[in-house]
């Protein structure tokens, strides 16, 4: 579980960081203030904390009939630093494709919204945003062992929530 809430903040934050050499580091946003908010708060901290809940390698009766399966953790056997610096090396290396496949695709051609004005940065669209968190969240159903309901609904839902804020926050006026 631990692993798994590094890996979706530096998939995050480092996809910010491959994003300011492209704005000359003039603290410009890659995402909208909203998604930054939404992130740790809805989007991606409840699949992992249902990871820590629910997910199980073993059934109970064996856990039961067996203690002595606790001694791998006890000795911190599970989680070393390796397993540790594996999560991080594998988020930076995420958030590289997340950000540079989008980067290379919006390069393609200039986008031009539905008024027929230009979409001209990645975070006009949300695109970064939505594979960014598609990304974290299917990292954590990759990880999990034993899927009960609670996982698929909270799993799915969570990217289901931010493609409905997206739409949502799409609809509200800007004052500009």
């Amino acid at each position: 579980m631990h692993s798994n809430f590094f890996y979706k903040n530096v998939i995050w934050t480092s996809a910010m960081f491959w994003f300011m050499p492209f704005c000359y580091f003039d603290v410009t946003y890659l995402y909208d203030y909203s998604f930054i908010l939404f992130y740790n708060l809805i989007f991606t901290s409840l699949p992992v904390i249902i990871l820590g809940s629910f997910d199980q390698d073993i059934n109970s009766k064996a856990v039961f009939a067996f203690p002595q399966l606790y001694v791998r953790g006890i000795r911190g056997l599970e989680y070393t630093w390796t397993k540790f610096w594996f999560y991080m090396l594998d988020g930076l290396y995420q958030s590289a494709v997340v950000f540079f496949i989008l980067y290379l695709v919006w390069q393609l051609g200039l986008a031009v919204a539905s008024n027929g004005m230009g979409i001209d940065s990645l975070a006009d669209f949300g695109t970064t945003v939505a594979v960014a968190i598609f990304a974290a969240n299917t990292y954590v159903g990759m990880n999990t062992h034993y899927w009960t309901s609670i996982t698929w609904v909270v799993v799915i839902g969570s990217s289901l929530v931010m493609i409905l804020w997206i739409v949502i926050y799409s609809f509200l006026l800007v004052n500009t």
